[in-house]
C-alpha cells in the first residue's frame, strides 16, 4: 500500500485542507495519515508543517523514544519542547 502513496506536496497539502475544512481532530487526521504509510519525512516540503506533526505525535505519544531521539526532540526542565 505504501508504494502506491501519492507523496507529492500539493497532493499532501490538500489531505490537510480537507480535513482542515472538515474541522477533523488532529491526532485523528495524523493517525490515519501515518497509518496510510506517510511518514514525518512526507511533511519536511513545509517545515511548519513538519514540526506542527513532529510536536503533535510526540505529546500525544505517536512517537517511540527512538523515534523521538532520532528527530533529536528534548524537552527543557520547565517542560518546553525543542525539535
Amino acid at each position: 500500500m505504501a508504494d502506491n502513496l501519492n507523496k507529492d506536496p500539493a497532493y499532501i497539502e490538500d489531505m490537510f485542507m480537507t480535513a482542515f475544512e472538515n474541522d477533523e481532530d488532529e491526532v485523528d487526521f495524523l493517525t490515519d495519515f501515518f497509518d496510510k504509510g506517510y511518514t514525518l519525512d512526507d511533511l519536511k516540503y513545509n517545515p511548519e508543517r513538519y514540526k506542527w506533526a513532529v510536536r503533535l505525535s510526540s505529546e500525544h505519544g505517536l512517537l517511540s523514544e527512538s523515534e523521538e531521539a532520532a528527530l533529536g526532540i528534548t524537552v527543557s526542565e520547565n517542560g518546553e519542547m525543542d525539535l
